[in-house]
């Protein structure tokens, strides 16, 4: 037998963890006699690693066993042991984790059975079903560690191997600043978000492939401006943002559009506006002040805050409302003995839909059960609420009784339970919603990263990985669970960093696309029927209440030649709420009576500036120099530029000139062009186009 035969099958027991002390003693003395044995050693891991990688980490089935088997044939000349390796790795796939541990280290047993690390280290790190060989530097090994020729046999190594692994790039990368500076927190493995981007493209691009659908053409750039806008800040844009990124020249105008939204004031104030919703809800209670908490959000939001420290200081709120604005989500919820907060919590911050627990077991998962509810509603029990002096506010603290929480089963039993999470028990004089929010902390963290990606992934698309958004589960698998996984791990390794996955989702090739059916998905991509969505064209979806009102005040401003001044929110706060029913239920929940009637929206906005803001605005674009009777083209672009962010169709111009000529038949030049502007611009305000996301 050779010396290289000899060390294969070493080293096939070594991995196999099937070595006995003296024959480790042997292929260290095999791996130091020779750097040609070393070599073959090295090799002989990396490849061993891509075998059992592709077991036990579930690469593509597309995976090619042959593609494998050359690879191995390549790295020695003795090829039968190694084929009989790739035999056995199904074998290995459930102790796959450990053997890549020891394959890691392997690659230092090696380096000290010579005395000195002749060459960097390789891995083997995969990208879709792409396999990619990388070189990375291995951390010198210790004076202390290293062989000083005495003779004597190196011990195995017990310390890990501090390896730094590098993301695969995409194949066409985005200049660095197109997307974003990466925070300083971040992982190194995520620090290419462009890497993460094509890692989302390709993964729904697979999902395309193997459905046989053809995706929607790209949109256009003022149908993506009016998209990501609207998902964004909340309304749509101004004529002058629109011919600006329109008549830009720069190949990076969407990525460079994309950042500077993610860091407007607008965008704060919007997703401010959205979790004040999810929170309290849009109706108005007592003991709650809706406006201090949008105060802390948007804060949190401007600031770039992590999801966690929020989620956090939401649940581990004290004080009084006035001062301290997170604290007005549990004065929201402690009724019913706590169990509205207990739901709430569970359903927004973990995706988690757990209600019904609180009576019986959960009839699909068997993790969320009735003692789990009430376990969970424990660490809500101790909490009070109580008028502050001489004020209106209220105070929030944790000075409620300790002790068991009780409730009742469907025998009629009494059951006793301490507050507990993810197997963690809290007992003592502590405070118990602080304790709940370090255990999210340490432990609930792909929960509560996976709860906000997938609530950010249906803000973008309409649609979530799962319906409903915030009912997770293995009773409700997601559409795209390897991509849902990715986004996760990646918004974890990016500190919780919202804006940052807002800049992902933004950049993706799924949102860039057209609203505009093809053949292909007419039968097939229909999510608004019941079926998985495929993110193969953008699904058009209505405008939230307040998307309109902010949307109608962004166009009259437009058409007028003024900046978008919007109302102030405690108006709209008060015009949106003659839409919501509160029914007092479990949840707290409400129902929001609105049809995105842009008529019936006016009507109630109340008001003479409302009243007449349309025929103002209209009047004052008749006012300006460069709008004259000659020139009705341009009076009918600006109308269509501020309502839809879009230029005029060709017949959009012919039935504006015709109705000119029809109601100059009866009135002056002028009060035809003015009341033809003004029922165009209805026209525009009342299309469906306008009434909807798209």
């Amino acid at each position: 037998m050779t010396a290289r035969q000899e060390l294969l099958e070493l080293a096939n027991l070594w991995c196999e963890q099937d070595l006995t002390p003296v024959q480790f003693d042997r292929m260290q003395s095999l791996l130091r006699s020779d750097a040609e044995l070393r070599s073959v050693f090295l090799r002989f891991l990396q490849v061993h690693g891509l075998l059992v990688w592709d077991g036990g980490n579930h690469l593509s089935p597309s995976s090619d066993q042959e593609d494998l088997q050359q690879a191995a044939l390549s790295c020695c000349s003795d090829p039968d042991l190694i084929l009989a390796d790739f035999a056995g790795a199904s074998r290995r796939q459930k102790r796959s984790q450990r053997v890549r541990a020891m394959l890691m280290a392997g690659v230092v047993v090696c380096a000290l059975a010579a005395g000195w690390l002749t060459r960097d280290a390789a891995i083997v790190n995969r990208d879709g079903g792409s396999q990619t060989v990388q070189a990375i530097p291995v951390t010198p090994v210790p004076e202390t560690l290293q062989d000083h020729g005495d003779g004597e046999a190196l011990k195995p190594l017990q310390s890990p191997v501090q390896i730094v692994h590098q993301q695969t790039a995409p194949e066409t990368p985005a200049p660095p600043e197109a997307i974003g500076t990466p925070i300083a927190s971040v992982s190194p493995r995520i620090v290419d978000d462009a890497a993460i981007v094509s890692r989302i493209d390709k993964l729904i691009a697979r999902g395309w492939a193997e459905n046989q659908v053809q995706p929607a053409e790209r949109a256009d750039d003022y149908e993506w401006i009016r998209r990501l806008s609207l998902v964004l800040t909340g309304s749509i844009s101004s004529s002058e943002d629109v011919a600006e990124f329109v008549g830009s020249k720069s190949p990076s105008r969407r990525q460079l559009l994309a950042e500077s939204l993610t860091l407007e004031a607008a965008t704060a104030d919007n997703l401010a506006g959205i979790w004040t919703n999810l929170l309290v809800g849009r109706s108005e209670k007592q003991g709650v002040d809706r406006e201090s908490l949008r105060r802390f959000l948007t804060a949190q939001f401007a600031e770039n805050k992590s999801w966690m420290e929020t989620a956090c200081r939401l649940i581990a709120a004290e004080g009084r409302n006035d001062e301290q604005g997170e604290t007005n989500f549990l004065l929201a919820h402690l009724n019913a003995q706590a169990t509205p907060a207990t739901a709430v919590t569970a359903k927004l911050f973990l995706g988690h839909q757990v209600h019904c627990t609180q009576c019986h077991n959960h009839p699909f998962v068997r993790e969320r059960g009735q003692q789990e509810f009430w376990a969970l509603n424990a660490f809500f029990k101790t909490s009070v609420r109580k008028p502050a002096p001489d004020s209106r506010a209220w105070i929030l603290t944790q000075d409620g009784e300790a002790g068991m929480t009780f409730y009742e089963n469907r025998r009629g039993q009494q059951i006793a339970v301490l507050p507990e999470f993810a197997g963690e028990t809290v007992d003592g004089d502590v405070s118990r919603r602080t304790e709940l929010a370090r255990i999210l902390q340490e432990k609930g963290q792909s929960e509560i990263a996976r709860a906000m990606v997938n609530r950010i992934w249906a803000m973008f698309f309409g649609y979530g990985f799962t319906n409903p958004i915030d009912d997770l589960g293995p009773h409700n698998p997601p559409s795209h669970p390897e991509l849902f996984d990715h986004l996760t791990e990646s918004f974890i390794a990016a500190d919780f960093d919202v804006r940052r996955l807002m800049r992902w989702l933004a950049m993706t090739e799924a949102f860039g696309l057209s609203s505009i059916r093809t053949e292909s998905v007419s039968d097939i991509d229909q999510p608004e029927r019941g079926t998985l969505p495929l993110f193969s064209r953008a699904y058009p979806r209505p405008l939230g209440p307040e998307q309109v009102y902010d949307s109608l005040h962004a166009a009259i401003h437009s058409v007028a030649g003024s900046s978008d001044s919007r109302m102030i929110w405690q108006h709209r706060s008060t015009w949106v709420g003659q839409f919501v029913r509160s029914w007092g239920n479990d949840e707290n929940e409400e129902t929001l009576a609105f049809d995105c009637n842009v008529a019936q929206a006016l009507l109630m906005m109340n008001g003479k500036d409302l009243e007449q803001a349309i025929p103002a605005a209209v009047e004052a674009i008749l006012a300006m120099p460069d709008r004259n009777s000659a020139n009705p083209d341009r009076r009918l672009l600006d109308l269509s530029m501020a309502a839809l962010n879009r230029q005029p169709t060709e017949n959009e111009q012919s039935v504006f000139r015709t109705r000119i000529r029809t109601l100059s038949k009866t009135m002056t030049a002028r009060d035809a062009l003015r009341s033809a502007t003004e029922d165009m611009f209805w026209a525009y305000l009342n299309s469906a186009e306008f009434s909807s996301v798209h």
